[in-house]
């Protein structure tokens, strides 16, 4: 019954009633409830969840029921909710604590290993990440091949995780980065970027891959739905300026006949461990002559290198990032490893 003295509110809000909690993420909830009987006299403003443990709380700013979303809480750890309502009197009693739920596991692989499905555990989301290729001596290599999924598992057996080792400087041209899998799923590592312009003596044409390598005339083409194709400068074998290699969710750069621009593509954003990360970038073209160092794509991606004092860049560890092209000579930045992430 709703409580008036001359209209105006008398008491605090009675108690919400308690609805259903539910882990959404390695980090974050929903936690269901239904307005009280009793407002007290007054349109309820809000209504806040406290966590427990942690006391960390969520609010919503309405007068009736509704869900509130948590954010901040730690993975894999045991959480129960209360909910209280506000008035412009006062804060109501909590209501009574919620179902118990769990914060889902994330792991974390940066190595080859193998990973026992838990007692319980059914399927996994999972982030799989492939090694970057290394780039040319004028092209930025693609990124590794990245995607997100889920997997059936069967509890007590064991699943073989394969980390592919970023493309690396070895012999006379640029390597394709290495392929990551865990049980049946596979991604493909990133294209290598072109060498010596494409053609002619000791040159190689950038490579396809899980995103394809970027080159002069030419690019390497990626895989669907684990990147994109390298860029090209678009000044069909000059010796100036390379494309950026692909990336996990965009092409590489491609400005024809300019050098400023050629980026890496950019990687993939995944919110698997409960905070946006990109993975997968791919490496920024090399170029000759000008005074501008292209940056890689986000995710990873190494810049390229100019004709002043800058370095090639590699792709960072554990991103699936391709190398920077470097600026003539010889081959660019090596590329980063491979990762493997799971929640459940």
């Amino acid at each position: 019954m709703l409580n008036f003295v001359g209209g105006s509110a008398t008491s605090k809000p009675g108690a919400p009633t308690i609805g259903t909690a539910t882990a959404t993420g390695p980090t974050t909830a929903t936690v269901a409830y239904t307005a009280p009987v009793s407002n007290g006299g007054s349109t309820i403003t809000s209504y806040t969840a406290t966590s427990s443990p942690g006391g960390i709380t969520g609010t919503i700013s309405q007068a009736g029921s509704g869900t509130i979303t948590f954010t901040g809480l730690t993975a894999a750890t045991n959480y129960t909710f209360t909910v209280t309502a506000t008035n412009v009197i006062g804060t109501s009693a909590a209501s009574a604590a919620s179902n118990s739920i769990k914060t889902r596991t994330v792991t974390t692989f940066t190595g080859t290993t193998s990973w026992t499905a838990p007692a319980g555990v059914t399927s996994v989301n999972y982030l799989i990440v492939a090694a970057g290729g290394v780039g040319g001596n004028y092209g930025g290599a693609g990124a590794g091949g990245v995607f997100e999924g889920t997997l059936a598992v069967s509890p007590g057996t064991a699943y073989t995780v394969t980390i592919g080792a970023g493309g690396y400087k070895f012999g006379t041209f640029p390597q394709n980065g290495g392929a990551t899998s865990f049980g049946s799923v596979t991604a493909t590592g990133g294209g290598a970027g072109s060498q010596n312009g494409e053609q002619g003596s000791g040159a190689a044409p950038p490579q396809n891959g899980g995103s394809g390598g970027a080159g002069v005339g030419n690019s390497g083409t990626g895989i669907a739905g684990q990147g994109f194709r390298g860029g090209y400068n678009g000044n069909a074998y000059g010796y100036t300026t390379g494309g950026g290699g692909g990336g996990g969710s965009g092409v590489g750069g491609t400005n024809a006949g300019n050098p400023f621009g050629n980026n890496g593509g950019n990687g993939l954003l995944s919110y698997i461990t409960g905070t946006g990360t990109y993975y997968g970038g791919g490496g920024a073209g090399g170029n000759y002559g000008n005074q501008y160092q292209n940056p890689g794509g986000a995710g990873g991606g190494g810049m390229g290198r100019y004709s002043g004092t800058s370095a090639t860049q590699d792709g960072a560890v554990n991103t699936g990032g391709g190398g920077g092209g470097n600026r003539g000579g010889s081959q660019g930045g090596s590329g980063g490893s491979g990762l493997l992430i799971i929640s459940y």
